[in-house]
């Protein structure tokens, strides 16, 4: 939960997405998300993961990590309850040496 912003994110690992809600749609209309970061299909682009199994809010709310499993990477969303569009690009990665990058051999 980011407190400053009053959202809230669910990974979605299946889908390969994480979903975003605002405090009244975590409450009242399960289901319909304010916004989706991710997919809507796998792949190795800054805003596609593939089997994301792990998510971290800072503390403030101002950066969102996103552990992308098959990708072999971290990436970040900086600010990302103000992202206003689906599938927004991922602001960093770590692990990798690009967000276009999903190399085994990248460590």
């Amino acid at each position: 939960r980011d407190p400053t912003n009053e959202k809230y994110y669910l990974l979605d690992g299946d889908n390969s997405r994480i979903l975003r809600f605002n405090e009244t749609q975590w409450f009242t209309i399960y289901g319909e998300p304010e916004i989706i970061i991710g997919g809507p299909s796998t792949g190795c682009t800054g805003s596609t993961f593939s089997n994301p199994e792990s998510i971290a809010l800072t503390e403030t709310g101002n950066r969102l990590f996103v552990g992308d499993t098959f990708n072999r990477r971290v990436v970040f969303f900086d600010n990302p309850g103000s992202i206003s569009s689906n599938y927004f690009n991922a602001d960093g990665v770590i692990g990798q040496i690009s967000l276009t990058n999903c190399s085994s051999t990248s460590f």
